[in-house]
């Protein structure tokens, strides 16, 4: 969303950068973007002289105890608001929520997808605890920011803060403050719910990037400056400053709350394309269940649809819905129908194996707004080379189809009025397709006798497929589950039956692929899958001799050991 405001770093690294280690590179696709330099978090600060005085003898630890210890600090009569937050509304109160949200097992996103679950138990849970601490917050709250938290406890108006660690040089020093409160602030890990739980904390990192609104001269100058500054010497002449990256770094009194934050196991902020459209919301529409305007629930199913609305609007939803039809039965395209009906979505099935199949009565070809399928010699229908062809019945999208198939023509050969490609099915691949066309029935009808007849005699012996309910398979394969498959692939190869393999490897865990996400539990069925189906011979022109032969000799592999 941010894409374009900041330049790649790569060229003035190579020229300037050489004091730079590999893992201060904050690197996307291949390009330098930033250079980290210090870390930051939210954490927890405490006045040990007022706890003691309250009765309390020990840092809080978790989001209760600090509860606790400020409803002791106030019935003592030593303060009434205790606690400083930055709270400001907007953003510092989507991070707030966001800092309890984490601490209670949150997680902001569905795995793998943009469709947001903060209206969840995590998401309620994470605004009791917000609007338990803010009973013991200064009135004006929401109007207050690290510099108006860092104001309040540097004049002693304050015992308990959850603030940027970057603060805590600020504070410690003797400048600002009184000696009091200096000498009696103690810096430690961000709340937890519950005891050795995670903190309550985001783990950020501050650096350097280049805006792309300066020259070339300047970035460089700007650039060799400030990689040039980030040395060892530059540390210890600024050690308590801030938490640094670097070598050199001595952890002191201010680094202790982020350092043990860290250590407790609190993530990252998420470095997800969409989490600021979430933040935002987040900040927008809490505000009035912190003043007691309305519910947890409310407040939270104002912010996903809030968050919806805006990441519609920046092109974060879902547009597509794209079933792949497999071994020759098409998807359950009623139910992904309604769903994408219900999402605002398309559907354009992939049916390169299932050309031919049909769903309670309707073909392939007609159950999705745009149907893909492939000519390739080994499909139902296979022409003598490479072919495909999509199908809609939307005549508009088909003329624009057409028009991208041959370079984006317009009105003629030379009218190009859109990116296309060349994507013509030639002549003889036609004129074979049409001739195939003729006798296609009646071979999906062999396919079709040739797969029951497996199913009925190795039925028992391995995992036969099962059609979907109304559905008719064009069998693009025959496809068992079987345990110990590669001693039962090397029987049947001695026997000189061939198989094959759909797939051997998911595509998760393929190089191109291992950086998408995946939901919290893999994908174990994948994984599983790829170790157990076994492809046997399927052709419209199988003999019945043939396949009591194939049939026989699996079953003799079977039984083998």
């Amino acid at each position: 969303m941010n894409d374009g405001l900041v330049r790649p770093l790569n060229d003035l690294v190579d020229k300037h950068g050489a004091n730079i280690p590999d893992n201060l590179k904050i690197t996307i696709d291949g390009n330098i973007m930033a250079i980290a330099f210090m870390a930051n978090s939210q954490h927890l600060f405490s006045r040990t002289d007022i706890l003691a005085q309250a009765g309390i003898d020990s840092v809080p630890g978790t989001y209760d105890e600090v509860i606790a210890a400020a409803k002791a600090i106030r019935e003592a009569g030593m303060m009434e608001y205790p606690i400083v937050m930055d709270m400001k509304a907007g953003w510092n109160v989507g991070e707030s929520f966001n800092l309890a949200f984490l601490a209670h097992g949150g997680e902001f996103f569905k795995a793998g997808s943009a469709e947001p679950t903060v209206n969840s138990e995590a998401g309620v849970a994470a605004l009791e605890t917000m609007k338990a601490l803010v009973e013991y917050a200064h009135p004006d709250h929401l109007t207050q920011a690290s510099n108006e938290t860092q104001a309040l406890w540097e004049a002693g108006e304050a015992a308990l803060g959850i603030m940027w660690g970057s603060r805590g040089a600020a504070i410690l020093d003797d400048e600002g403050s009184s000696e009091e409160v200096i000498s009696n602030t103690v810096l430690s890990a961000a709340p937890s719910v519950e005891a050795g739980g995670v903190p309550g904390a985001t783990l950020w990192w501050d650096g350097l990037t280049i805006s792309t609104n300066v020259s070339d001269a300047e970035a460089e100058a700007s650039f060799a400056a400030l990689a040039g500054a980030l040395t060892a010497d530059m540390v210890a002449a600024n050690n308590d400053d801030a938490v640094w990256l670097l070598d050199g770094f001595k952890p002191g009194a201010a680094a202790a709350g982020v350092a043990a934050t860290a250590k407790g196991g609190a993530a990252p902020y998420p470095m997800l394309p969409q989490i600021g459209l979430l933040h935002n919301a987040l900040g927008a529409e809490l505000s009035d269940f912190l003043q007691g305007n309305e519910s947890a629930e409310k407040a939270l199913a104002d912010v996903e649809a809030a968050y919806t609305t805006a990441a519609k609007e920046a092109g974060l939803t879902p547009k597509v819905v794209m079933p792949v039809d497999l071994f020759g039965q098409p998807a359950n395209y009623p139910v992904l129908s309604a769903i994408a009906k219900e999402n605002e979505m398309i559907v354009v099935a992939d049916a390169a194996q299932s050309f031919g199949g049909a769903l309670h009565g309707k073909r392939v070809g007609v159950l999705a707004d745009y149907t893909t399928t492939s000519f390739f010699p080994a499909k139902p229908l296979g022409c003598y080379g490479d072919g495909g062809a999509i199908l809609t019945d939307d005549m508009d999208k088909a003329e624009i189809l057409k028009s991208i198939r041959i370079h984006g023509q317009g009105s003629d050969k030379y009218d190009n009025v859109r990116l296309g490609v060349n994507s013509r099915l030639d002549s003889f691949q036609a004129a074979v397709l049409i001739e195939k066309l003729s006798i296609f029935q009646s071979e999906l009808e062999a396919r079709d006798r040739i797969a029951r007849r497996y199913c009925a005699n190795l039925g028992g012996h391995v995992v036969v497929p099962n059609l979907i309910v109304g559905g008719f398979s064009s069998w693009a394969q025959y496809t068992v589950k079987v345990k110990e498959r590669d001693r039962v692939v090397l029987a049947l190869k001695e026997r000189g039956i061939p198989t094959g393999v759909y797939y051997p490897q998911p595509l998760h865990t393929q190089k191109p692929y291992k950086v998408a996400p995946l939901s919290n539990g893999g994908l174990a069925v994948s994984e599983k899958l790829s170790r157990e189906v076994l492809s046997l011979p399927m052709s419209s022109y199988l003999d019945e001799e043939t396949q009591d032969w194939i049939v026989a000799s699996v079953k003799v592999a079977l039984g083998a050991w």
